[in-house]
């Protein structure tokens, strides 16, 4: 019989956009481009864009 896994195990990770991240950390696309620089957070650039995974998103620090 087969176990179960847990439902974060082997899931890909999700991308994000800019405006979806700072819409749910609830701020500004600036201040999160500033977190970006300060290293809370890394940014993804994909096809000219950047992104952000979503695990990241919901773990970073209230500031």
């Amino acid at each position: 019989m087969a176990k179960h896994r847990p439902l974060t195990e082997n899931k890909p990770d999700r991308y994000i956009t800019r405006r979806e991240a700072a819409h749910q950390l609830g701020i500004t696309r600036l201040e999160l481009w500033n977190r970006t620089r300060r290293g809370e957070i890394r940014g993804y650039r994909l096809g000219g864009c950047i992104y952000y995974k979503l695990i990241d998103v919901e773990n970073l620090p209230e500031e």
